[in-house]
Protein backbone atom coordinates (compact mmCIF):
# COMPACT_ATOMS: atom_id res chain seq x y z
CA UNK A 1 0.00 0.00 0.00
CA UNK A 2 1.58 3.33 -1.03
CA UNK A 3 1.86 6.46 1.06
CA UNK A 4 -0.90 8.97 0.45
CA UNK A 5 -0.09 12.36 -1.05
CA UNK A 6 -0.30 15.37 1.33
CA UNK A 7 -3.21 16.75 -0.68
CA UNK A 8 -5.08 13.46 -0.30
CA UNK A 9 -4.93 13.52 3.51
CA UNK A 10 -7.88 14.77 5.59
CA UNK A 11 -7.79 18.58 5.97
CA UNK A 12 -9.18 18.28 9.49
CA UNK A 13 -6.30 16.14 10.69
CA UNK A 14 -3.74 18.37 9.01
CA UNK A 15 -5.29 21.46 10.62
CA UNK A 16 -5.31 19.90 14.08
CA UNK A 17 -1.67 18.84 13.80
CA UNK A 18 -0.68 22.30 12.54
CA UNK A 19 -2.47 24.04 15.43
CA UNK A 20 -0.79 21.75 17.98
CA UNK A 21 2.64 22.40 16.43
CA UNK A 22 2.16 26.17 16.41
CA UNK A 23 0.98 26.10 20.04
CA UNK A 24 3.99 24.07 21.15
CA UNK A 25 6.39 26.37 19.27
CA UNK A 26 4.83 29.51 20.78
CA UNK A 27 4.91 28.09 24.29
CA UNK A 28 8.48 26.93 23.88
CA UNK A 29 9.57 30.41 22.78
CA UNK A 30 8.45 31.80 26.15
CA UNK A 31 10.37 29.21 28.12
CA UNK A 32 13.39 28.77 25.86
CA UNK A 33 15.60 30.84 28.17
CA UNK A 34 14.91 28.34 30.96
CA UNK A 35 16.61 25.54 29.10
CA UNK A 36 20.24 25.35 30.44
CA UNK A 37 21.65 24.23 27.11
CA UNK A 38 20.09 27.24 25.34
CA UNK A 39 20.10 29.99 28.00
CA UNK A 40 23.08 32.36 27.54
CA UNK A 41 22.74 34.31 30.83
CA UNK A 42 22.60 33.83 34.60
CA UNK A 43 20.85 35.86 37.30
CA UNK A 44 22.27 37.70 40.29
CA UNK A 45 20.72 40.39 42.49
CA UNK A 46 21.74 43.43 44.53
CA UNK A 47 20.08 45.19 47.48
CA UNK A 48 19.77 49.02 47.37
CA UNK A 49 18.40 51.63 49.78
CA UNK A 50 15.93 52.73 47.09
CA UNK A 51 15.25 52.13 43.41
CA UNK A 52 16.45 55.62 42.33
CA UNK A 53 14.25 55.46 39.22
CA UNK A 54 15.75 52.20 37.93
CA UNK A 55 13.50 50.30 35.52
CA UNK A 56 13.34 46.86 33.96
CA UNK A 57 15.45 46.50 30.80
CA UNK A 58 17.95 49.15 32.00
CA UNK A 59 21.52 48.17 31.29
CA UNK A 60 24.01 46.51 33.60
CA UNK A 61 27.60 47.57 32.92
CA UNK A 62 31.05 46.46 34.02
CA UNK A 63 33.90 48.89 33.26
CA UNK A 64 31.50 50.82 31.00
CA UNK A 65 30.61 47.75 28.88
CA UNK A 66 27.09 46.33 28.80
CA UNK A 67 27.07 42.82 30.28
CA UNK A 68 23.38 42.37 31.00
CA UNK A 69 20.01 43.96 31.80
CA UNK A 70 17.80 44.64 34.81
CA UNK A 71 15.19 41.92 34.91
CA UNK A 72 13.21 42.85 38.00
CA UNK A 73 12.95 45.63 40.63
CA UNK A 74 11.06 44.62 43.79
CA UNK A 75 10.55 46.21 47.22
CA UNK A 76 11.74 43.92 50.00
CA UNK A 77 11.01 45.48 53.39
CA UNK A 78 13.09 48.67 53.78
CA UNK A 79 15.25 47.93 50.74
CA UNK A 80 14.91 47.39 47.02
CA UNK A 81 16.15 44.16 45.42
CA UNK A 82 17.26 44.47 41.81
CA UNK A 83 17.50 41.21 39.86
CA UNK A 84 19.99 41.34 36.97
CA UNK A 85 20.52 39.03 34.06
CA UNK A 86 24.26 38.74 33.31
CA UNK A 87 25.65 37.35 30.07
CA UNK A 88 27.44 34.04 30.28
CA UNK A 89 31.21 34.46 30.15
CA UNK A 90 31.11 37.58 32.38
CA UNK A 91 32.59 36.69 35.76
CA UNK A 92 31.87 39.05 38.65
CA UNK A 93 33.90 38.69 41.88
CA UNK A 94 32.06 38.13 45.15
CA UNK A 95 33.47 41.37 46.63
CA UNK A 96 32.16 43.53 43.75
CA UNK A 97 30.31 46.81 44.40
CA UNK A 98 27.12 47.93 42.62
CA UNK A 99 25.93 51.51 42.05
CA UNK A 100 22.91 52.97 40.28
CA UNK A 101 24.12 55.76 37.97
CA UNK A 102 22.62 58.24 35.53
CA UNK A 103 23.00 57.12 31.90
CA UNK A 104 21.39 60.09 30.07
CA UNK A 105 20.25 63.62 30.87
CA UNK A 106 16.64 62.43 30.45
CA UNK A 107 16.97 60.33 33.60
CA UNK A 108 17.73 56.88 32.24
CA UNK A 109 19.64 54.86 34.82
CA UNK A 110 21.92 51.84 34.72
CA UNK A 111 23.61 49.55 37.23
CA UNK A 112 27.38 49.93 37.32
CA UNK A 113 29.22 46.95 38.82
CA UNK A 114 32.79 47.56 39.96
CA UNK A 115 34.74 44.32 39.88
CA UNK A 116 37.58 44.75 42.36
CA UNK A 117 39.68 41.61 42.17
CA UNK A 118 39.73 37.97 41.14
CA UNK A 119 37.65 35.00 42.25
CA UNK A 120 35.74 33.46 43.72
CA UNK A 121 32.93 34.69 41.48
CA UNK A 122 29.19 35.21 41.93
CA UNK A 123 27.07 32.26 40.90
CA UNK A 124 23.42 31.90 39.87
CA UNK A 125 21.14 33.50 42.49
CA UNK A 126 23.94 35.27 44.43
CA UNK A 127 23.23 38.72 45.94
CA UNK A 128 25.40 41.80 46.48
CA UNK A 129 24.61 43.09 50.01
CA UNK A 130 23.33 46.59 50.68
CA UNK A 131 26.57 47.67 52.39
CA UNK A 132 28.33 47.36 49.01
CA UNK A 133 25.73 49.24 46.96
CA UNK A 134 24.96 52.94 46.53
CA UNK A 135 22.43 55.16 44.77
CA UNK A 136 22.90 58.59 43.13
CA UNK A 137 22.09 61.81 44.93
CA UNK A 138 18.84 62.97 43.35
CA UNK A 139 17.63 66.53 42.85
CA UNK A 140 14.50 65.82 44.84
CA UNK A 141 16.66 64.98 47.85
CA UNK A 142 18.33 68.38 47.63
CA UNK A 143 14.94 70.06 47.24
CA UNK A 144 13.57 68.21 50.26
CA UNK A 145 16.55 69.25 52.38
CA UNK A 146 16.27 72.81 51.09
CA UNK A 147 12.57 72.89 51.90
CA UNK A 148 13.18 71.77 55.48
CA UNK A 149 15.89 74.39 55.83
CA UNK A 150 13.64 77.17 54.52
CA UNK A 151 10.86 76.08 56.86
CA UNK A 152 13.17 76.76 59.81
CA UNK A 153 13.84 80.36 58.68
CA UNK A 154 12.06 83.31 60.28
CA UNK A 155 10.08 84.78 57.37
CA UNK A 156 9.24 88.21 58.87
CA UNK A 157 12.80 88.74 60.08
CA UNK A 158 14.17 87.81 56.65
CA UNK A 159 11.71 90.21 54.99
CA UNK A 160 12.70 93.02 57.36
CA UNK A 161 16.37 92.40 56.63
CA UNK A 162 15.75 92.60 52.88
CA UNK A 163 13.84 95.87 53.33
CA UNK A 164 16.67 97.43 55.32
CA UNK A 165 19.19 96.17 52.79
CA UNK A 166 17.18 97.84 50.03
CA UNK A 167 17.17 101.16 51.93
CA UNK A 168 20.93 101.02 52.50
CA UNK A 169 21.57 100.20 48.85
CA UNK A 170 19.31 103.05 47.74
CA UNK A 171 21.10 105.61 49.95
CA UNK A 172 24.54 104.41 48.89
CA UNK A 173 23.64 104.09 45.19
CA UNK A 174 26.08 106.81 44.09
CA UNK A 175 28.86 105.43 46.23
CA UNK A 176 28.25 101.94 44.83
CA UNK A 177 28.33 103.37 41.30
CA UNK A 178 31.61 105.13 41.99
CA UNK A 179 33.03 101.98 43.51
CA UNK A 180 32.01 99.94 40.46
CA UNK A 181 33.50 102.59 38.17
CA UNK A 182 36.71 102.46 40.18
CA UNK A 183 36.77 98.68 39.86
CA UNK A 184 36.26 99.05 36.10
CA UNK A 185 39.17 101.51 35.89
CA UNK A 186 41.27 99.15 37.98
CA UNK A 187 40.48 96.31 35.58
CA UNK A 188 41.43 98.45 32.57
CA UNK A 189 44.66 99.46 34.29
CA UNK A 190 45.49 95.85 34.99
CA UNK A 191 44.78 94.98 31.37
CA UNK A 192 47.19 97.66 30.15
CA UNK A 193 49.85 96.41 32.55
CA UNK A 194 49.39 92.78 31.57
CA UNK A 195 52.97 92.28 30.34
CA UNK A 196 54.45 93.99 33.40
CA UNK A 197 52.32 91.87 35.71
CA UNK A 198 53.38 88.70 33.89
CA UNK A 199 57.02 89.75 34.20
CA UNK A 200 56.52 90.53 37.89
CA UNK A 201 54.89 87.17 38.52
CA UNK A 202 57.67 85.42 36.61
CA UNK A 203 60.26 87.26 38.71
CA UNK A 204 58.37 86.34 41.88
CA UNK A 205 58.36 82.72 40.76
CA UNK A 206 62.10 82.82 40.14
CA UNK A 207 62.65 84.44 43.54
CA UNK A 208 60.51 81.79 45.19
CA UNK A 209 62.50 79.08 43.45
CA UNK A 210 65.79 80.67 44.52
CA UNK A 211 64.61 80.94 48.11
CA UNK A 212 63.49 77.32 47.98
CA UNK A 213 66.88 76.22 46.64
CA UNK A 214 68.81 78.29 49.16
CA UNK A 215 66.51 77.40 52.06
CA UNK A 216 69.12 75.63 54.23
CA UNK A 217 71.67 78.44 53.82
CA UNK A 218 69.03 81.07 54.69
CA UNK A 219 68.04 79.10 57.77
CA UNK A 220 71.70 78.87 58.83
CA UNK A 221 72.12 82.62 58.26
CA UNK A 222 69.06 83.38 60.37
CA UNK A 223 70.32 81.05 63.11
CA UNK A 224 73.74 82.75 63.03
CA UNK A 225 72.05 86.18 63.17
CA UNK A 226 70.05 85.02 66.18
CA UNK A 227 73.25 83.91 67.90
CA UNK A 228 74.94 87.27 67.15
CA UNK A 229 71.94 89.22 68.40
CA UNK A 230 71.75 86.99 71.46
CA UNK A 231 75.45 87.60 72.20
CA UNK A 232 74.98 91.37 71.77
CA UNK A 233 71.98 91.24 74.09
CA UNK A 234 73.99 89.34 76.71
CA UNK A 235 76.92 91.77 76.35
CA UNK A 236 74.68 94.83 76.42
CA UNK A 237 76.12 96.16 79.66
CA UNK A 238 79.71 95.67 78.44
CA UNK A 239 78.92 97.38 75.13
CA UNK A 240 77.17 100.18 76.95
CA UNK A 241 80.18 100.64 79.27
CA UNK A 242 82.60 100.55 76.28
CA UNK A 243 80.60 103.21 74.47
CA UNK A 244 80.53 105.36 77.61
CA UNK A 245 84.33 105.04 78.03
CA UNK A 246 84.86 105.83 74.34
CA UNK A 247 82.63 108.88 74.64
CA UNK A 248 84.52 110.04 77.72
CA UNK A 249 87.90 109.45 76.00
CA UNK A 250 86.74 111.48 73.01
CA UNK A 251 85.66 114.30 75.33
CA UNK A 252 88.99 114.25 77.19
CA UNK A 253 90.91 114.21 73.92
CA UNK A 254 88.87 117.16 72.69
CA UNK A 255 89.64 119.10 75.90
CA UNK A 256 93.35 118.19 75.64
CA UNK A 257 93.52 119.40 72.05
CA UNK A 258 91.62 122.58 72.94
CA UNK A 259 93.93 123.34 75.92
CA UNK A 260 97.17 122.66 73.97
CA UNK A 261 96.09 124.03 70.62
CA UNK A 262 98.84 126.68 70.64
CA UNK A 263 101.60 124.16 71.40
CA UNK A 264 100.21 121.72 68.82
CA UNK A 265 100.22 124.48 66.20
CA UNK A 266 103.89 125.27 66.99
CA UNK A 267 104.83 121.56 66.92
CA UNK A 268 103.03 121.00 63.64
CA UNK A 269 104.66 124.08 62.13
CA UNK A 270 108.14 122.85 63.14
CA UNK A 271 107.29 119.37 61.85
CA UNK A 272 106.23 120.86 58.56
CA UNK A 273 109.50 122.78 58.25
CA UNK A 274 111.51 119.63 59.08
CA UNK A 275 109.60 117.69 56.43
CA UNK A 276 110.33 120.42 53.89
CA UNK A 277 114.05 120.21 54.68
CA UNK A 278 113.96 116.41 54.45
CA UNK A 279 112.14 116.62 51.15
CA UNK A 280 114.81 118.87 49.72
CA UNK A 281 117.61 116.51 50.84
CA UNK A 282 116.02 113.21 49.90
CA UNK A 283 118.80 112.47 47.36
CA UNK A 284 121.56 113.09 49.90
CA UNK A 285 119.79 110.94 52.48
CA UNK A 286 119.50 108.15 49.94
CA UNK A 287 123.24 108.41 49.16
CA UNK A 288 124.17 108.39 52.86
CA UNK A 289 122.01 105.28 53.43
CA UNK A 290 123.64 103.64 50.40
CA UNK A 291 127.17 104.24 51.79
CA UNK A 292 126.17 103.31 55.33
CA UNK A 293 125.98 99.62 54.49
CA UNK A 294 129.51 99.07 53.08
CA UNK A 295 131.09 101.44 55.63
CA UNK A 296 129.50 99.49 58.49
CA UNK A 297 130.77 96.22 57.02
CA UNK A 298 134.38 97.51 56.64
CA UNK A 299 134.36 99.01 60.12
CA UNK A 300 133.09 95.75 61.61
CA UNK A 301 135.99 93.80 60.06
CA UNK A 302 138.34 95.54 62.55
CA UNK A 303 136.85 93.45 65.34
CA UNK A 304 137.54 90.27 63.40
CA UNK A 305 141.20 90.99 62.38
CA UNK A 306 142.61 92.31 65.65
CA UNK A 307 144.72 95.41 65.29
CA UNK A 308 144.52 95.33 61.50
CA UNK A 309 141.70 96.77 59.49
CA UNK A 310 140.71 97.07 55.84
CA UNK A 311 140.79 100.73 54.88
CA UNK A 312 139.37 101.77 51.54
CA UNK A 313 139.29 105.40 50.54
CA UNK A 314 136.35 104.87 48.20
CA UNK A 315 134.03 107.22 50.01
CA UNK A 316 136.72 109.95 49.99
CA UNK A 317 137.98 109.77 46.43
CA UNK A 318 135.09 108.98 44.15
CA UNK A 319 131.39 108.61 44.77
CA UNK A 320 130.22 105.23 43.62
CA UNK A 321 133.66 103.56 43.79
CA UNK A 322 132.69 101.42 46.86
CA UNK A 323 131.64 98.00 45.71
CA UNK A 324 128.97 95.89 47.34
Amino acid sequence: MGVKNFRERSPVIVGIISIIGITLATTGSFFIDRIPAINRAYEISAAFKDGAGLNVENQVRVAGIKVGIVKEVLLDGDQVVVTMEIDNGTEIPEDADAEIKLATLLGTKFVDIEAKGGGPYLEEGARIPIDRTSVPYEIYQASNQGTSLLEDLDGPALNAMLVELTKVTKVAKEEVGEALAGLNDLGEGLNTKDEELRSLLAGAENLTGLLADEGPEIVQLIDASNEVLGTVARKREEVKSLLAVTNQMAADLTDLIRDNRGNLDSILTDLHRALVVLDKNVKHIDMALEYAGPSSRYFGSIWQQGRWGDIYPCAILLAGSCGG
